[in-house]
């Protein structure tokens, strides 16, 4: 049986916080993961420079020339500082759906031009990467649909609040891109 999981649980509210701030913190973290070989990557260091953070992943993508930090949860605070990893799901490389969420007026807006067949890389804390290719583009109903978390093998999906402009309720509907690992 599948394991799913509601995409009610990811919460609509959107914490604010000035541009700045969040530039900012993802710099520090940036900057940090960039400045150290993966086997002496200091972990302890990076929770430091951004207390409440705890850095999993860097993300990159070159549609929107996107380079983050993932960080551990999905609270209000954590999606502040940049997108955040759903505990609940598979690590990167392992089988089953890796599920990272993010808000959509700063980390996550850029899924707005992701098209089919995009990559999407997922670094690891020991510098181990996961190529992935998108194979869907949703938009779904958080009351009614959930993320499969159980797949036989390697996926990512990446969930924000839609639409993208953050002037419109984001509280019933979200934008789910699917990527399927390649290696």
């Amino acid at each position: 049986m599948s394991c799913l999981l509601g995409l009610g649980f990811f919460s609509a509210t959107e914490v604010r916080h000035p541009p700045a701030d969040v530039a900012v913190a993802q710099c520090a973290l940036k900057d940090l993961w960039q400045q150290s070989e993966p086997q002496h990557r200091d972990v302890l260091e990076l929770e430091r420079r951004c207390p409440g953070a705890f850095p999993m992943f860097r993300l990159l993508a070159k549609k929107g020339d996107v380079d983050l930090v993932v960080l551990a949860g999905n609270s209000g605070r954590t999606l502040a500082l940049g997108p955040g990893y759903l505990g609940s799901s598979a690590l990167p490389g392992e089988r089953g759906n890796t599920v990272i969420t993010g808000r959509r007026d700063s980390h996550f807006r850029f899924l707005s031009s992701m098209e089919i067949d995009d990559s999407i890389v997922i670094e690891t804390l020991s510098g181990t990467r996961h190529l992935y290719r998108v194979i869907g583009l949703d938009v779904v109903d958080a009351r009614r649909s959930s993320v499969v978390l159980d797949t036989p093998q390697p996926m990512l999906s990446l969930v924000t609040a839609y639409p993208f402009d953050p002037g419109e309720s984001g509280e019933r509907m979200r934008y789910v891109v699917t990527a399927k690992q390649l290696f």
